[in-house]
């Protein structure tokens, strides 16, 4: 029986994290950690955890195999560095750090001590996006052309208090999401080009645009983030030359659209039924997972491959390699844009 001990108490924590971890009956949640007394003592007595502190350093003296991380980005660094010399396994939510240079630390420190180090890339797992994975993987997508990723962003909605402080505000928190799943299709990638739209308040851009470009195809990706929006809806859209395919990662939900032929009205009309009926069949499908309380968005699938390369000592489904090109990525489109130096 694995030993877990989280840190945090937010909403991640609390709606995907700790409810994955304890529906795995490999693990035993032993310990939260939150810097309020009366939130972290809520918060395990939710979920029936027997001890709760105010700091992980207090959490690690307890005999922990797994530390789950589910703080903001800029403690990611000390609070990965400390679980790994008290060799404790770690799974840690994106972004994984706030600079490569941090993430390389984090990844030599696990592969010193001999710990497993995950990040929590969660909508690579999820309904529609391994769905995306088969049709690529089994050749009905074709040749792959590229992807296009718009992410609206609604300001007036939850947010973690926090966001103003990162590198680009809301974008630090939010782009992993997509740059993630770009480059689980592209690979190895770079920038090409990117822009930003400054605003004012506490998100200090308004629209950031970039292209990324595979290194070993000839594989481009277009992204646009916006967060003066109206509403929130994130679209990834993946090109191939047998099927283009649109996953709405909000809703967990994946539409399909097939080779076509002469672009008459029948055939126009018969794509747009399909359309309209795919969308009903997938929203229903995932409403359903929603009020079944399994619609975790690829949070349980992760953490329970997690648990698996723990328990196998195998590597893990998304190490710290992963976490640091993504911040790459990240750093890379902040650089090209100019906006580190605003």
């Amino acid at each position: 029986m694995l030993r877990v001990g989280v840190v945090g108490a937010g909403w991640v924590a609390v709606n995907r994290h700790i409810p994955s971890f304890i529906r795995d009956d490999r693990v035993r949640v032993i310990g939260l950690a939150c810097p309020s007394l009366q939130t972290a003592e809520a918060i395990s007595k939710k979920f029936g955890i027997k001890k709760f502190y105010t700091s992980i350093d207090e959490l690690l003296k307890q005999e922990l195999d797994v530390i789950d991380i589910c703080t903001p980005p800029f403690t990611h660094h000390e609070m990965v560095i400390k679980a790994a010399e008290a060799g404790c396994h770690i799974f840690v939510e994106k972004p994984f750090a706030m600079s490569s240079k941090e993430a390389e630390e984090m990844i030599t420190v696990a592969r010193r001590h001999g710990v497993k180090l995950c990040v929590c890339h969660n909508f690579l797992y999820s309904n529609s996006m391994k769905r995306v994975r088969m049709l690529h993987d089994s050749g009905q997508l074709g040749q792959l052309t590229g992807a296009i990723a718009f992410q609206m962003s609604n300001l007036k909605r939850r947010l973690p208090r926090w966001y103003s402080s990162l590198p680009g505000g809301l974008f630090f928190d939010e782009s992993p999401h997509m740059i993630y799943s770009i480059i689980e299709f592209l690979g190895d990638v770079s920038v090409k080009w990117a822009r930003t739209v400054s605003a004012s308040g506490k998100q200090p851009m308004n629209c950031v645009e970039a292209a990324i470009v595979s290194n070993n195809s000839d594989a481009s990706s277009y992204l646009r983030f916006t967060f003066n929006a109206p509403r929130d809806e994130w679209i990834l859209t993946v090109l191939g030359t047998k099927r283009v395919v649109m996953v709405d990662f909000f809703r967990d939900t994946l539409i399909e659209i097939g080779e076509g032929g002469t672009h008459t009205p029948q055939e126009v009309l018969g794509n747009s039924l399909s359309f309209i009926w795919q969308a009903a069949k997938e929203t229903l499908k995932s409403g359903f997972r929603f009020f079944l309380r399994r619609l975790y968005f690829g949070h349980d699938e992760l953490i329970r491959l997690f648990i698996d390369s723990v328990v196998s000592d195998t590597e893990p489904p998304q190490p710290g390699e992963k976490g640091k090109k993504v911040i790459e990525v990240m750093e890379q489109i902040l650089e090209k844009s100019g906006a580190h130096q605003r």
